[in-house]
């Protein structure tokens, strides 16, 4: 190879857009849900697959869509068929709530591109301009690029890992997951119960602790402050208050 042509290689690659899926995650979930209820799990072409979306064929709007799927990891591609992921059971079918939550975290991270955001901006604001920044950075074509800003946000919200506007930590995220859910206590190991004492004695500065009417204590990264303050885990631990109570009756 020339030096002449090394450097138009180069170049092209420099100037390529990066990949993105076409379709948010909740909605890339609801179509390979359908998939599987019209499908099974595969292994299906691309011309059935999109026939089942209600599609008339492969075309600029139906393409996108299966690659978008298997960009989220839901479908793994072997040669020209796809059949449903490890990760697409596990949201589709989860064996509990917080492998369900862990799993659709790990969707979202799959895509390069989302992963790249999510690590720049990590506990910080997703930038109100995302669309310019995915114009001049990422060289998303203008076009799309608000599409695929908007689409960006609604997949992690979804996932949990944006909240009020601030991406969280995906493991602080997880660890209060797993502190919230009932599944963990429903499934009998009720014994864990007194563990959660000691969650006090691990507490260190910067976290926030609540003891809970029923005597559960929990630990909350500081992170997850404003996300605490504003409710949106009171649900949850409504729930795990009333599980509680039930237990202990």
């Amino acid at each position: 190879m020339s030096d002449n042509e090394e450097t138009k290689q180069n170049l092209s690659k420099k100037n390529r857009s990066a990949a993105y899926p076409a379709v948010d995650l909740p909605t890339a979930i609801k179509l390979t849900t359908k998939l599987r209820e019209r499908l099974s799990l595969g292994p299906y072409n691309r011309l059935t697959a999109v026939q089942a979306l209600d599609y008339k064929g492969i075309s600029g709007a139906s393409a996108p869509v299966i690659a978008a799927l298997a960009r989220f990891g839901l479908l793994t591609k072997q040669g020209n068929t796809y059949r449903q992921s490890d990760l697409a059971n596990r949201i589709i079918k989860p064996l509990s709530n917080v492998d369900k939550t862990r799993a659709i975290v790990e969707a979202v991270q799959t895509p390069k591109l989302y992963l790249a955001i999510i690590q720049k901006y990590t506990n910080s604001s997703l930038p109100t301009m995302l669309e310019n920044i995915l114009f001049h950075e990422y060289r998303i074509n203008e076009n799309v690029a608000k599409n695929v800003a908007e689409n960006i946000r609604k997949s992690l919200e979804f996932a949990g890992l944006l909240v009020n506007g601030v991406i969280t930590d995906n493991e602080q995220q997880s660890e209060v997951t797993t502190n919230l859910s009932e599944s963990r206590l429903v499934e009998g190991d009720v014994s864990k119960l007194s563990d959660i004492d000691s969650v006090r004695n691990r507490a260190s500065k910067g976290e926030i602790f609540i003891e809970m009417p029923s005597g559960i204590k929990i630990v909350f990264p500081s992170s997850m402050g404003v996300a605490l303050a504003s409710g949106r885990f009171a649900e949850s631990i409504s729930k795990l208050e009333g599980v509680v109570k039930e237990l202990s009756e």
